[in-house]
Protein backbone atom coordinates (compact mmCIF):
# COMPACT_ATOMS: atom_id res chain seq x y z
CA UNK A 1 0.00 0.00 0.00
CA UNK A 2 0.90 3.63 -0.53
CA UNK A 3 -0.73 6.02 1.94
CA UNK A 4 -1.20 9.47 0.44
CA UNK A 5 -2.72 12.55 2.00
CA UNK A 6 -3.42 16.16 1.23
CA UNK A 7 -4.65 18.99 3.40
CA UNK A 8 -8.14 17.44 3.30
CA UNK A 9 -8.11 13.81 2.15
CA UNK A 10 -6.21 10.65 2.95
CA UNK A 11 -6.30 7.37 0.99
CA UNK A 12 -4.63 4.00 0.93
CA UNK A 13 -3.73 2.92 -2.59
CA UNK A 14 -2.70 -0.57 -3.62
CA UNK A 15 -0.06 -0.62 -6.38
CA UNK A 16 0.14 -3.53 -8.80
CA UNK A 17 3.28 -5.06 -10.23
CA UNK A 18 4.59 -3.66 -13.51
CA UNK A 19 3.04 -4.93 -16.72
CA UNK A 20 -0.62 -4.00 -16.00
CA UNK A 21 -3.00 -1.23 -17.06
CA UNK A 22 -6.64 -0.19 -16.59
CA UNK A 23 -9.40 -1.09 -19.01
CA UNK A 24 -12.55 1.04 -18.47
CA UNK A 25 -15.96 -0.61 -18.64
CA UNK A 26 -17.38 2.34 -20.57
CA UNK A 27 -16.21 5.64 -22.04
CA UNK A 28 -17.68 7.54 -19.10
CA UNK A 29 -15.50 5.63 -16.63
CA UNK A 30 -12.30 7.34 -17.80
CA UNK A 31 -11.73 10.67 -16.06
CA UNK A 32 -8.48 12.35 -17.19
CA UNK A 33 -5.22 11.74 -19.10
CA UNK A 34 -2.10 13.69 -18.15
CA UNK A 35 1.35 13.69 -19.75
CA UNK A 36 4.82 14.26 -18.35
CA UNK A 37 4.01 13.14 -14.80
CA UNK A 38 7.31 12.62 -13.00
CA UNK A 39 6.45 9.79 -10.61
CA UNK A 40 3.86 7.30 -9.44
CA UNK A 41 3.70 9.05 -6.06
CA UNK A 42 2.48 12.23 -7.78
CA UNK A 43 -0.14 10.14 -9.60
CA UNK A 44 -1.35 8.64 -6.33
CA UNK A 45 -1.52 12.09 -4.76
CA UNK A 46 -3.55 13.43 -7.67
CA UNK A 47 -5.98 10.49 -7.55
CA UNK A 48 -6.41 11.04 -3.82
CA UNK A 49 -7.64 14.58 -4.48
CA UNK A 50 -10.31 13.35 -6.92
CA UNK A 51 -13.19 11.68 -5.01
CA UNK A 52 -14.32 9.90 -8.20
CA UNK A 53 -10.88 8.42 -8.88
CA UNK A 54 -10.97 4.73 -7.97
CA UNK A 55 -8.20 3.50 -10.28
CA UNK A 56 -5.26 4.95 -12.18
CA UNK A 57 -2.47 3.63 -14.32
CA UNK A 58 0.95 5.17 -14.89
CA UNK A 59 3.60 4.30 -17.42
CA UNK A 60 7.07 5.07 -16.11
CA UNK A 61 8.54 5.17 -19.62
CA UNK A 62 5.98 7.41 -21.35
CA UNK A 63 5.05 9.29 -18.13
CA UNK A 64 1.36 9.09 -19.11
CA UNK A 65 -1.10 9.00 -16.23
CA UNK A 66 -4.80 8.06 -16.57
CA UNK A 67 -7.56 8.04 -13.94
CA UNK A 68 -10.79 6.02 -13.89
CA UNK A 69 -14.00 5.86 -11.93
CA UNK A 70 -14.28 2.15 -12.72
CA UNK A 71 -12.07 -0.28 -14.61
CA UNK A 72 -10.73 -3.78 -14.74
CA UNK A 73 -7.01 -4.47 -14.34
CA UNK A 74 -5.57 -6.22 -17.40
CA UNK A 75 -2.16 -7.16 -18.76
CA UNK A 76 -0.44 -4.31 -20.60
CA UNK A 77 1.74 -4.34 -23.69
CA UNK A 78 4.04 -2.01 -21.77
CA UNK A 79 6.28 -3.60 -19.15
CA UNK A 80 6.65 -0.19 -17.45
CA UNK A 81 2.94 0.37 -16.76
CA UNK A 82 1.36 -0.30 -13.37
CA UNK A 83 -2.03 0.24 -11.73
CA UNK A 84 -3.03 1.96 -8.51
CA UNK A 85 -6.40 1.14 -6.92
CA UNK A 86 -7.92 3.04 -4.01
CA UNK A 87 -8.65 0.83 -1.01
CA UNK A 88 -12.30 0.76 0.09
CA UNK A 89 -13.68 -0.73 3.31
CA UNK A 90 -17.06 -0.22 5.04
CA UNK A 91 -15.53 1.65 7.98
CA UNK A 92 -14.64 4.51 5.64
CA UNK A 93 -18.37 5.13 5.14
CA UNK A 94 -19.53 5.23 8.76
CA UNK A 95 -20.78 8.81 8.29
CA UNK A 96 -23.20 7.88 5.49
CA UNK A 97 -26.62 9.44 6.11
CA UNK A 98 -25.41 11.54 9.04
CA UNK A 99 -25.48 15.31 9.26
CA UNK A 100 -22.54 17.04 7.58
CA UNK A 101 -19.96 18.20 10.14
CA UNK A 102 -16.20 18.83 10.02
CA UNK A 103 -15.72 15.35 11.49
CA UNK A 104 -17.98 13.67 8.94
CA UNK A 105 -18.20 14.12 5.19
CA UNK A 106 -17.02 17.73 5.01
CA UNK A 107 -13.45 16.37 5.04
CA UNK A 108 -14.22 12.84 3.84
CA UNK A 109 -12.91 11.77 0.45
CA UNK A 110 -15.48 8.99 0.18
CA UNK A 111 -18.70 10.94 0.87
CA UNK A 112 -20.12 14.32 -0.09
CA UNK A 113 -22.56 16.70 1.56
CA UNK A 114 -25.92 17.05 -0.20
CA UNK A 115 -28.43 19.92 -0.22
CA UNK A 116 -30.18 18.48 2.84
CA UNK A 117 -26.90 18.66 4.81
CA UNK A 118 -26.51 14.86 4.86
CA UNK A 119 -23.53 12.71 3.92
CA UNK A 120 -24.15 10.69 0.76
CA UNK A 121 -22.30 9.02 -2.10
CA UNK A 122 -20.55 11.18 -4.70
CA UNK A 123 -22.26 11.47 -8.11
CA UNK A 124 -21.91 8.31 -10.16
CA UNK A 125 -21.75 6.05 -7.12
CA UNK A 126 -24.51 4.21 -5.25
CA UNK A 127 -24.90 2.89 -1.72
CA UNK A 128 -24.78 -0.93 -1.52
CA UNK A 129 -25.76 -1.02 2.18
CA UNK A 130 -22.07 -0.98 3.23
CA UNK A 131 -20.23 1.55 1.09
CA UNK A 132 -20.43 3.58 -2.12
CA UNK A 133 -19.74 1.63 -5.29
CA UNK A 134 -19.84 2.31 -9.00
CA UNK A 135 -23.33 1.70 -10.40
CA UNK A 136 -22.02 -0.92 -12.84
CA UNK A 137 -20.88 -3.09 -9.94
CA UNK A 138 -24.25 -3.29 -8.18
CA UNK A 139 -27.00 -5.62 -9.36
CA UNK A 140 -30.69 -4.81 -9.29
CA UNK A 141 -32.29 -8.23 -9.52
CA UNK A 142 -34.94 -9.97 -7.46
CA UNK A 143 -36.33 -13.48 -7.53
CA UNK A 144 -39.50 -13.43 -9.60
CA UNK A 145 -41.01 -16.12 -7.38
CA UNK A 146 -42.33 -14.83 -4.09
CA UNK A 147 -42.37 -16.47 -0.67
CA UNK A 148 -45.47 -16.05 1.48
CA UNK A 149 -44.21 -14.71 4.81
CA UNK A 150 -47.52 -13.65 6.40
CA UNK A 151 -51.03 -14.95 5.90
CA UNK A 152 -49.49 -18.35 5.27
CA UNK A 153 -52.69 -20.17 4.36
CA UNK A 154 -53.63 -17.59 1.75
CA UNK A 155 -57.21 -17.82 2.98
CA UNK A 156 -58.83 -14.72 4.44
CA UNK A 157 -59.62 -14.94 8.14
CA UNK A 158 -59.28 -13.38 11.57
CA UNK A 159 -57.06 -15.89 13.38
CA UNK A 160 -53.48 -14.98 14.31
CA UNK A 161 -52.21 -16.95 11.29
CA UNK A 162 -54.53 -15.19 8.85
CA UNK A 163 -55.01 -11.81 7.24
CA UNK A 164 -58.04 -10.26 5.58
CA UNK A 165 -57.27 -7.72 2.88
CA UNK A 166 -53.81 -6.55 4.03
CA UNK A 167 -53.47 -3.10 2.54
CA UNK A 168 -50.13 -1.85 3.88
CA UNK A 169 -46.84 -3.30 5.07
CA UNK A 170 -43.86 -1.69 6.83
CA UNK A 171 -40.57 -3.26 7.89
CA UNK A 172 -38.24 -2.18 10.71
CA UNK A 173 -34.47 -2.58 11.11
CA UNK A 174 -34.92 -6.14 12.48
CA UNK A 175 -37.02 -7.17 9.45
CA UNK A 176 -40.14 -7.33 11.60
CA UNK A 177 -43.25 -6.60 9.54
CA UNK A 178 -46.12 -4.33 10.54
CA UNK A 179 -49.22 -5.10 8.49
CA UNK A 180 -52.40 -3.05 8.18
CA UNK A 181 -54.97 -5.85 8.18
CA UNK A 182 -57.63 -3.67 6.57
CA UNK A 183 -60.51 -6.15 6.57
CA UNK A 184 -59.88 -7.08 10.21
CA UNK A 185 -59.51 -3.49 11.47
CA UNK A 186 -56.17 -4.20 13.12
CA UNK A 187 -52.41 -3.94 12.70
CA UNK A 188 -50.44 -7.17 12.97
CA UNK A 189 -46.79 -7.41 13.99
CA UNK A 190 -45.06 -10.34 12.27
CA UNK A 191 -41.60 -11.44 13.42
CA UNK A 192 -39.17 -12.87 10.84
CA UNK A 193 -39.93 -16.54 10.21
CA UNK A 194 -43.10 -16.52 12.31
CA UNK A 195 -46.24 -18.36 11.21
CA UNK A 196 -48.58 -16.00 13.02
CA UNK A 197 -48.83 -12.35 13.96
CA UNK A 198 -49.59 -10.37 17.09
CA UNK A 199 -52.14 -7.57 17.18
CA UNK A 200 -50.43 -4.29 18.11
CA UNK A 201 -53.25 -1.88 17.21
CA UNK A 202 -56.99 -2.39 17.04
CA UNK A 203 -58.91 -5.44 18.24
CA UNK A 204 -57.52 -8.93 17.57
CA UNK A 205 -61.11 -10.07 16.98
CA UNK A 206 -61.40 -7.79 13.95
CA UNK A 207 -64.12 -5.64 15.48
CA UNK A 208 -64.19 -2.06 14.25
CA UNK A 209 -64.86 0.99 16.40
CA UNK A 210 -64.13 4.65 17.01
CA UNK A 211 -62.58 4.42 20.48
CA UNK A 212 -58.84 4.87 20.97
CA UNK A 213 -58.46 1.11 21.40
CA UNK A 214 -60.15 0.54 18.03
CA UNK A 215 -59.48 1.03 14.34
CA UNK A 216 -61.84 1.28 11.39
CA UNK A 217 -60.26 0.36 8.06
CA UNK A 218 -56.58 1.20 8.73
CA UNK A 219 -54.32 2.08 5.80
CA UNK A 220 -50.60 2.94 5.88
CA UNK A 221 -48.46 2.44 9.00
CA UNK A 222 -45.24 4.25 9.93
CA UNK A 223 -42.90 2.75 12.55
CA UNK A 224 -40.79 4.93 14.84
CA UNK A 225 -37.39 4.13 16.35
CA UNK A 226 -39.00 2.76 19.54
CA UNK A 227 -41.31 0.33 17.77
CA UNK A 228 -44.35 2.57 18.10
CA UNK A 229 -46.66 2.91 15.12
CA UNK A 230 -48.58 5.74 13.49
CA UNK A 231 -51.73 4.42 11.80
CA UNK A 232 -53.80 6.13 9.11
CA UNK A 233 -57.20 5.18 10.56
CA UNK A 234 -59.05 6.03 7.36
CA UNK A 235 -62.72 5.53 8.13
CA UNK A 236 -62.32 7.19 11.52
CA UNK A 237 -60.78 10.21 9.73
CA UNK A 238 -57.78 10.34 12.02
CA UNK A 239 -54.19 9.28 12.62
CA UNK A 240 -53.52 7.42 15.86
CA UNK A 241 -50.20 6.57 17.55
CA UNK A 242 -49.75 3.31 19.44
CA UNK A 243 -46.61 3.09 21.55
CA UNK A 244 -44.79 -0.23 21.72
CA UNK A 245 -46.84 -2.59 23.91
CA UNK A 246 -49.77 -0.22 24.39
CA UNK A 247 -53.39 -1.42 24.44
CA UNK A 248 -54.79 1.87 23.15
CA UNK A 249 -53.73 4.71 20.92
CA UNK A 250 -53.18 8.46 21.19
CA UNK A 251 -54.93 10.81 18.79
CA UNK A 252 -52.31 12.58 16.65
CA UNK A 253 -54.29 14.19 13.83
CA UNK A 254 -57.93 14.65 12.89
CA UNK A 255 -60.94 14.96 15.15
CA UNK A 256 -62.80 11.84 14.05
CA UNK A 257 -65.12 13.64 11.64
CA UNK A 258 -64.57 14.15 7.93
CA UNK A 259 -63.65 17.74 7.14
CA UNK A 260 -61.20 20.06 5.41
CA UNK A 261 -60.15 22.36 8.25
CA UNK A 262 -56.48 22.18 9.24
CA UNK A 263 -57.36 20.09 12.30
CA UNK A 264 -59.49 17.68 10.28
CA UNK A 265 -58.89 14.84 7.83
CA UNK A 266 -61.03 13.01 5.29
CA UNK A 267 -60.14 9.34 4.79
CA UNK A 268 -56.37 9.63 5.45
CA UNK A 269 -54.61 6.78 3.66
CA UNK A 270 -50.89 7.47 3.96
CA UNK A 271 -48.42 8.41 6.71
CA UNK A 272 -44.67 9.04 6.71
CA UNK A 273 -42.46 10.01 9.64
CA UNK A 274 -39.39 12.22 9.83
CA UNK A 275 -37.80 10.47 12.82
CA UNK A 276 -35.27 13.24 13.44
CA UNK A 277 -38.00 15.76 14.31
CA UNK A 278 -41.06 13.50 14.79
CA UNK A 279 -42.78 15.47 12.04
CA UNK A 280 -45.60 13.46 10.50
CA UNK A 281 -46.80 13.72 6.90
CA UNK A 282 -50.32 12.52 6.10
CA UNK A 283 -52.04 11.71 2.79
CA UNK A 284 -55.40 13.36 3.39
CA UNK A 285 -56.87 11.44 0.49
CA UNK A 286 -60.45 12.69 0.61
CA UNK A 287 -59.21 16.28 0.53
CA UNK A 288 -56.53 15.65 -2.13
CA UNK A 289 -53.76 17.12 -0.03
CA UNK A 290 -50.73 16.17 2.06
CA UNK A 291 -50.68 17.57 5.58
CA UNK A 292 -47.65 18.15 7.80
CA UNK A 293 -48.06 17.84 11.55
CA UNK A 294 -45.17 19.03 13.70
CA UNK A 295 -44.51 17.06 16.86
CA UNK A 296 -47.22 17.81 19.42
CA UNK A 297 -49.27 20.03 17.09
CA UNK A 298 -53.08 19.91 17.21
CA UNK A 299 -53.45 21.00 13.59
CA UNK A 300 -51.41 20.69 10.44
CA UNK A 301 -50.48 22.71 7.40
CA UNK A 302 -50.95 21.81 3.76
CA UNK A 303 -47.61 21.17 2.02
CA UNK A 304 -48.83 19.57 -1.22
CA UNK A 305 -52.18 19.92 -2.97
CA UNK A 306 -52.58 23.68 -2.91
CA UNK A 307 -51.92 23.79 -6.66
CA UNK A 308 -54.43 21.04 -7.45
CA UNK A 309 -51.78 18.49 -8.42
CA UNK A 310 -53.10 15.69 -6.21
CA UNK A 311 -55.90 13.25 -6.99
CA UNK A 312 -56.46 10.49 -4.46
CA UNK A 313 -52.98 10.47 -2.86
CA UNK A 314 -52.13 7.21 -1.09
CA UNK A 315 -48.74 5.98 0.14
CA UNK A 316 -46.05 8.37 1.35
CA UNK A 317 -42.31 7.94 1.88
CA UNK A 318 -40.00 10.32 3.75
CA UNK A 319 -36.48 10.57 2.30
CA UNK A 320 -34.06 11.67 5.00
CA UNK A 321 -31.18 12.37 2.60
CA UNK A 322 -33.09 15.00 0.62
CA UNK A 323 -35.55 16.06 3.35
CA UNK A 324 -38.43 15.37 1.00
CA UNK A 325 -41.52 13.20 0.68
CA UNK A 326 -42.52 10.98 -2.21
CA UNK A 327 -46.24 10.74 -2.92
CA UNK A 328 -48.13 7.94 -4.66
CA UNK A 329 -50.61 10.16 -6.50
CA UNK A 330 -52.85 7.21 -7.26
CA UNK A 331 -55.73 8.60 -9.30
CA UNK A 332 -53.42 10.95 -11.20
CA UNK A 333 -51.21 7.97 -12.18
CA UNK A 334 -47.91 9.50 -11.13
CA UNK A 335 -45.32 9.77 -8.37
CA UNK A 336 -44.45 13.22 -7.04
CA UNK A 337 -41.71 14.56 -4.79
CA UNK A 338 -42.02 17.54 -2.46
CA UNK A 339 -38.80 18.95 -1.00
CA UNK A 340 -39.01 20.72 2.35
CA UNK A 341 -39.63 24.43 1.83
CA UNK A 342 -40.66 24.15 -1.82
CA UNK A 343 -43.78 25.85 -3.18
CA UNK A 344 -44.64 22.95 -5.47
CA UNK A 345 -43.89 19.30 -6.12
CA UNK A 346 -41.96 17.74 -9.00
CA UNK A 347 -42.69 14.69 -11.14
CA UNK A 348 -40.65 11.56 -10.36
CA UNK A 349 -42.39 8.96 -12.54
CA UNK A 350 -45.58 8.51 -14.51
CA UNK A 351 -47.50 11.00 -16.61
CA UNK A 352 -47.90 14.61 -15.49
CA UNK A 353 -51.33 14.79 -17.16
CA UNK A 354 -52.67 11.67 -15.47
CA UNK A 355 -52.51 9.33 -18.47
CA UNK A 356 -52.66 5.66 -17.44
CA UNK A 357 -51.15 2.68 -19.22
CA UNK A 358 -49.10 -0.49 -18.99
CA UNK A 359 -45.84 0.68 -20.56
CA UNK A 360 -42.58 1.24 -18.70
CA UNK A 361 -43.36 4.97 -18.55
CA UNK A 362 -46.91 4.77 -17.21
CA UNK A 363 -48.95 3.56 -14.25
CA UNK A 364 -52.54 2.58 -13.62
CA UNK A 365 -53.28 3.57 -10.02
CA UNK A 366 -49.87 3.69 -8.30
CA UNK A 367 -50.80 3.30 -4.64
CA UNK A 368 -47.48 3.07 -2.80
CA UNK A 369 -43.90 4.24 -3.24
CA UNK A 370 -40.61 3.51 -1.51
CA UNK A 371 -37.04 4.68 -1.97
CA UNK A 372 -33.87 2.74 -1.22
CA UNK A 373 -30.64 4.23 0.09
CA UNK A 374 -29.31 4.56 -3.47
CA UNK A 375 -32.22 6.76 -4.53
CA UNK A 376 -33.92 4.08 -6.60
CA UNK A 377 -37.74 4.21 -6.63
CA UNK A 378 -40.17 1.30 -6.13
CA UNK A 379 -43.87 1.63 -6.98
CA UNK A 380 -46.88 -0.63 -6.37
CA UNK A 381 -48.79 -0.29 -9.65
CA UNK A 382 -52.11 -1.57 -8.36
CA UNK A 383 -54.28 -1.99 -11.45
CA UNK A 384 -51.46 -3.46 -13.55
CA UNK A 385 -50.65 -6.04 -10.81
CA UNK A 386 -46.94 -5.27 -10.78
CA UNK A 387 -44.11 -3.68 -8.83
CA UNK A 388 -42.11 -1.19 -10.89
CA UNK A 389 -38.46 -0.32 -10.23
CA UNK A 390 -36.85 2.92 -11.36
CA UNK A 391 -33.10 3.44 -11.21
CA UNK A 392 -32.13 6.75 -9.65
CA UNK A 393 -32.95 9.56 -12.05
CA UNK A 394 -34.67 7.32 -14.61
CA UNK A 395 -38.28 7.55 -15.83
CA UNK A 396 -38.45 4.12 -17.48
CA UNK A 397 -39.47 1.44 -15.02
CA UNK A 398 -38.72 -2.27 -14.89
CA UNK A 399 -41.17 -4.84 -13.55
CA UNK A 400 -39.46 -6.71 -10.69
CA UNK A 401 -42.48 -8.57 -9.28
CA UNK A 402 -45.82 -9.60 -10.72
CA UNK A 403 -46.82 -9.86 -14.36
CA UNK A 404 -48.14 -6.82 -16.22
CA UNK A 405 -51.95 -6.79 -16.07
CA UNK A 406 -52.40 -10.41 -14.94
CA UNK A 407 -54.02 -11.27 -11.62
CA UNK A 408 -53.54 -14.62 -9.89
CA UNK A 409 -52.68 -16.47 -6.72
CA UNK A 410 -49.49 -18.28 -7.75
CA UNK A 411 -46.13 -17.30 -6.28
CA UNK A 412 -45.36 -15.14 -9.33
CA UNK A 413 -48.65 -13.23 -9.41
CA UNK A 414 -50.64 -10.77 -7.34
CA UNK A 415 -54.33 -10.25 -6.92
CA UNK A 416 -53.78 -6.54 -6.48
CA UNK A 417 -50.51 -5.31 -4.90
CA UNK A 418 -51.49 -2.48 -2.55
CA UNK A 419 -48.26 -1.67 -0.73
CA UNK A 420 -44.58 -2.53 -0.55
CA UNK A 421 -41.63 -2.38 1.81
CA UNK A 422 -37.86 -2.79 1.38
CA UNK A 423 -35.66 -4.23 4.12
CA UNK A 424 -32.00 -3.39 4.78
CA UNK A 425 -30.88 -6.13 2.36
CA UNK A 426 -33.18 -4.81 -0.40
CA UNK A 427 -35.57 -7.74 -0.10
CA UNK A 428 -39.03 -6.73 -1.28
CA UNK A 429 -42.30 -7.25 0.64
CA UNK A 430 -45.67 -6.79 -1.06
CA UNK A 431 -49.15 -6.58 0.46
CA UNK A 432 -51.20 -8.79 -1.89
CA UNK A 433 -54.61 -7.63 -0.74
CA UNK A 434 -57.09 -10.03 -2.37
CA UNK A 435 -54.86 -13.04 -1.80
CA UNK A 436 -54.75 -12.02 1.90
CA UNK A 437 -50.99 -12.49 2.14
CA UNK A 438 -47.63 -10.74 2.26
CA UNK A 439 -45.15 -11.88 -0.39
CA UNK A 440 -41.37 -11.60 -0.06
CA UNK A 441 -39.10 -11.37 -3.12
CA UNK A 442 -35.45 -11.93 -2.29
CA UNK A 443 -32.82 -9.60 -3.70
CA UNK A 444 -30.07 -11.43 -5.59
Amino acid sequence: FITVHSQIYQSQILMSMFGFECQPYSSTDQLIILNNIRSGILCASNCNQQPLCHYFDYDVSTKIYRTFMDASIVASTSSSSRVGSVRYTPDLYSSYGQLCTPNNCEINRYLVCNNANRCQCPPGLVWNMEMCVVTNNFSHYWNTTGNTVAGISGNAGVTAEQLYKPISVAVDSTNTLYISDFGNNRVQKWLPGASNGTTVAGQSSGTSGSGLSDLYRPFQVAVDLNGGIFVADAWNNRVVYWSNGSYSGILIAGDGTSGSANNQLSSPQGVALDSSTNTLYISDSGNNRVMRYLSGASSGDVVVGINGELNGPRGLYYDVLSNSILIANAQANNILRWVYGANSSTLVAGDSNGLSGNTSLLFASPVDVKLDSMGNVYVADESKKRIQFFLYGQVNGTTIAGVNGIAGSTSMLFNTPCALAIDNELNLYVADIYNSRIQQFLHN
